[in-house]
């Protein structure tokens, strides 16, 4: 009799354990987005996904199957992603490393490139020509390598410390309800930048790979990240035709009537251009959209961007901004940003706090509570309209703005990758 009740209890203890290693896989994070994400019915990611849906990722291609159905079809079902450890991008089907040598297509090649448009041989005149066209094809091919686009429904998530994704560009189109939450973000390097002459007064480079990129595309809501160069800052690269060399595009890129979007408690260092809201003083469609919440944010060693907005409905508060080295906040065409209890520290010139964008249609902002204050730090923007953006976003969703004066130690403390969650 006492055999058989211990091997009851056995059998019953077994059950259990392969009942609990079956569900452990089902538990599913429980996160509440806030500011604009939280509008427009909420986002909620993958939370109702089925355990089928629950992945855990190592390298590009588990991703890429997490991502896809078996069709091949972008797969807009709930799911939830976990990443594991480091996932670089830039590899072939067998997850070997790439470099710019595996996607030149010939006559290209950089010097070349340097050789031939040269300001003092080529001008100002737009760039044309064979060597011109092996770069875009030599670009398209990296893109198909590099651009991995995210479908609705779906929570990414660090699954523990050290959680990356590199040397890749993540693409949020026509998708909506997206959380992306505990990743390090880094260095979407593109191998053929574009040489415009007549970009500026002496000309630029222009690269074409963000971070992230949100286009056409609702509900999103991107906490605890971290972006940045990686191991190949700017400050490391080249200067060609006397203008730095610029592999690097966007951190995390909103455009094409993308909105109700919120990027919280993320830390963005060592490099650029950051986050644009609105492509183009030409994408008036981008009127009525574009709402997006920036909040505990901490930005250090940036360029610009931080952000810049066209058109948008932007709310920019208790973000905290340190050595930035052109300006923070750009206001465009029609921007309507409500700045407040923002804290700003060792921005000194030429870098400035905010810069006005001349173009048709003014745009305004909102000084409240910031330190220093914006307003007084505006002093030469004919049309931009203080105090006057004709919303408040006390009225649209519930948030605590915390004082501008506390702002620096806690985004210190919360914001990034493998930061802890405010409580």
């Amino acid at each position: 009799m006492r055999n058989i009740i211990f091997t009851f209890m056995a059998v019953t203890t077994a059950l259990m354990l392969v009942f609990l290693l079956i569900n452990a896989k089902s538990v599913k994070p429980a996160f509440k987005a806030d500011g604009y994400a939280s509008m427009n019915g909420g986002t909620i990611g993958g939370s109702k996904a089925l355990n089928k849906n629950i992945f855990t990722v190592a390298n590009k291609s588990e991703l890429l199957k997490a991502l896809y159905n078996e069709n091949g079809e972008l797969n807009n079902d709930p799911k939830i992603i976990y990443v594991s450890g480091v996932i670089d991008i830039c590899v072939d089907e067998n997850n070997k490393s790439l470099t710019e040598k595996d996607f030149i297509v010939p006559p290209y090649t950089l010097e070349s490139y340097l050789e031939t448009y040269s300001p003092e041989k080529w001008g100002k005149k737009n760039v044309i020509g064979d060597i011109e066209s092996a770069r875009k094809e030599s670009q398209k091919k990296l893109a198909k390598n590099i651009i991995i686009k995210v479908g609705s429904n779906t929570t990414l998530i660090g699954k523990d410390k050290g959680a990356k994704i590199i040397h890749g560009n993540l693409y949020l189109e026509k998708s909506t309800n997206i959380i992306i939450k505990n990743i390090a973000f880094e260095d979407a390097f593109d191998f053929f930048p574009e040489w415009d002459p007549s970009d500026g007064p002496n000309g630029n480079w222009n690269s074409q790979f963000d971070l992230i990129s949100i286009a056409n595309s609702t509900n999103v809501w991107i906490d605890h990240c971290t972006f940045s160069d990686g191991d190949r800052p700017d400050s490391s690269l080249p200067v060609y035709f006397n203008m730095k060399y610029m592999p690097h595009d966007g951190a995390v890129d909103i455009t094409r009537q993308s909105s109700y979007i919120t990027l919280s408690y993320n830390y963005f260092h060592d490099h650029d251009k950051t986050s644009l809201v609105g492509s183009s003083d030409n994408s008036t469609t981008d009127s009525g959209n574009l709402k997006v919440t920036f909040h505990h944010n901490f930005y250090e060693n940036i360029g610009q961007r931080l952000p810049r907005v066209r058109f948008g409905e932007v709310h920019v508060y208790n973000n905290y901004y340190s050595s930035i080295n052109n300006y923070a906040i750009g206001i465009g065409k029609n921007a309507s940003i409500y700045a407040e209890a923002n804290f700003f520290e060792n921005i000194t010139a030429p870098a400035v706090h905010i810069k006005y964008f001349d173009s048709k249609g003014p745009g305004c902002i909102k000084d409240v509570n910031n330190v220093p204050a914006i307003a007084g730090i505006i002093t030469s923007a004919d049309g931009v309209h203080t105090g006057k953006v004709g919303w408040n976003p006390k009225s649209i969703y519930p948030y605590k703005a915390d004082s501008a004066n506390d702002v620096k130690n806690i985004c210190a403390t919360y914001a990034g990758a493998d930061k802890p969650e405010r409580q």
